[in-house]
């Protein structure tokens, strides 16, 4: 089992990608930018199942209707060059994108987060804790913003 969520690291550098999987996968430009420079929140290669895991979470105004759908959709087009070439480059690894979307004011989808839990094999009866954590944390960085922006009203 290995886990990165080193931000400063590249997708390339993380894997280990020969210099024939580099240029292959260099070839797979989107826009102005590479895939191999991408830098997920998290990347997990789990060898037993030679599984790799691109996870992302995300923070999301929540104040219109699919916000995370939105998001998710970005994210989707965001990885979908890696999520794609992966698999052919690492023969017989399969390659999933999890992404953990939450809303400014600490909605989500309990159900996305559950299954994207059940995934990475946290069982369910310790998921409950997980997902406490991070509601409180999305409203305390709510609360955070909130505070600053008070206070910069009150400067005016």
């Amino acid at each position: 089992l290995v886990l990165t969520s080193d931000r400063d690291q590249p997708v390339r550098k993380v894997l280990g990608l020969t210099e024939e999987q580099l240029q292959l996968l260099e070839g797979k430009r989107r826009g102005s930018g590479s895939a191999l420079n991408l830098k997920p929140d998290g990347l997990l290669l789990v060898p037993s199942s030679r599984t790799i895991y691109i996870i992302e979470v995300a923070r999301t105004s929540d104040n219109r209707e699919h916000f995370d759908a939105v998001r998710e959709n970005e994210k989707e087009r965001h990885y979908h060059v890696l999520v794609t070439v992966l698999p052919h480059l690492l023969e017989g690894h399969s390659v999933k994108r999890l992404t953990f979307i939450m809303g400014a004011r600490g909605s989500f989808r309990v159900e996305l987060w559950e299954a994207n839990l059940s995934e990475l094999g946290i069982p369910r009866h310790k998921q409950k804790p997980i997902l406490v954590e991070a509601v409180r944390s999305a409203l305390q960085g709510l609360a955070f913003v909130m505070k600053v922006w008070r206070q910069q009203q009150n400067s005016r």
